[in-house]
């Protein structure tokens, strides 16, 4: 039997400390990831452009733009958006949150509240109501 292809994975995060975290965390979830990184925007769109990845963890503050500007350019006006992307960020407010999925945002994790298991789980959620979608 053939082993499913591993679900490629793009974190798009200024904060080393916060790739290597959540690159650890994918590392420990029960499905098989492949994860690639960018440090800010630009590249994360370039990136996200050449890899078509199954999910975009995106974090909100990044040195080059916000994440927001970042999140309009991977999902433009697609509705239902093409891209699963989720918000992964230290600003756990509710207007925030709004604002993202009013962008398209499949999933919006708070940084200090998110474990493996959590990420995991939001991932599997994220991917399968994009596949419902199509």
């Amino acid at each position: 039997m053939a082993e499913d292809p591993p679900i490629k994975v793009l974190i798009i995060d200024d904060s080393d400390e916060d790739r290597f975290l959540f690159r650890r965390f994918l590392g420990k979830g029960t499905l098989r990831y492949e994860v690639h990184e960018a440090a800010d925007g630009r590249s994360g769109l370039l990136l996200a452009e050449r890899l078509q990845p199954d999910c975009i963890l995106l974090d909100l503050k990044l040195v080059d733009q916000s994440g927001y500007e970042v999140l309009g350019d991977l999902i433009g006006l697609e509705r239902p958006p093409k891209r699963t992307v989720i918000i992964l960020t230290g600003l756990g407010r509710d207007i925030l949150e709004q604002g993202a999925r009013s962008l398209g945002a499949a999933g919006y994790l708070v940084k200090s509240k998110t474990d493996a298991a959590a990420l995991d789980v939001a991932i599997k959620q994220a991917i399968g109501k994009a596949h419902k979608a199509e």
